[in-house]
């Protein structure tokens, strides 16, 4: 539904104003969660379906935008 969308689009955001679209800028969960209103087995949860759908990649428990996260961000504030 919309608001899983609203919810990964929030992350997707999040990271790339953290400009984590590097490994070594790479967040984890707990670092999201600190910046969101969500729990943090929802914020993994979010991020494992993001990594699914290629618009994240985990390191070591971090994750960062793919190119394809990048682009998915910048559609949405074109």
């Amino acid at each position: 539904g919309e608001a899983v969308m609203d919810d990964k689009m929030f992350i997707l955001t999040l990271l790339h104003s953290l400009a984590a679209v590097t490994v070594d800028k790479a967040r984890s969960p707990e670092e999201i969660v600190k910046y969101s209103r969500l729990a943090v087995d929802k914020v993994v949860k979010l991020l494992q379906d993001l990594e699914a759908e290629g618009y994240v990649i985990k390191f070591q428990d971090r994750y960062y935008l793919t190119a394809t996260g990048s682009i998915k961000v910048a559609s949405m504030f074109s």
